[in-house]
């Protein structure tokens, strides 16, 4: 599993600004920016149903405790959705176009 991209096999030995612009030409040939806003709405948007309906169903008492456990799901639900990303899409694109940014370098 990799955690980024730069760990990717197809990276090893390139230099960063290898990196960062084949990633930049897989995100304009995949258009991956598209999906990712839409997770950040979905995920900002449960918390606000968290906060606004499901909050109310806790005791006073777990209040502070309500809140800190959203913020932790909020963010463990990113990050899993990240690493999916990272291990599925973006590997994919990247095995797939990087012969393509080589020959245009």
């Amino acid at each position: 599993m990799y955690t980024s991209a730069n760990q990717y096999p197809e990276f090893q030995g390139k230099n960063k600004q290898f990196i960062n612009g084949c990633l930049k030409y897989v995100q304009k040939k995949e258009k991956f920016g598209k999906r990712f806003w839409v997770v950040i709405i979905i995920i900002i948007l449960g918390v606000i149903a968290w906060s606004l309906w499901i909050d109310d169903l806790f005791p006073k008492e777990w209040k502070e405790m309500s809140g800190i456990i959203c913020a932790i799901s909020g963010g463990s639900i990113f990050w899993v959705y990240l690493l999916h990303e990272i291990n599925t899409r973006w590997y994919e694109a990247v095995k797939k176009h990087i012969g393509e940014y080589e020959h245009t370098k």
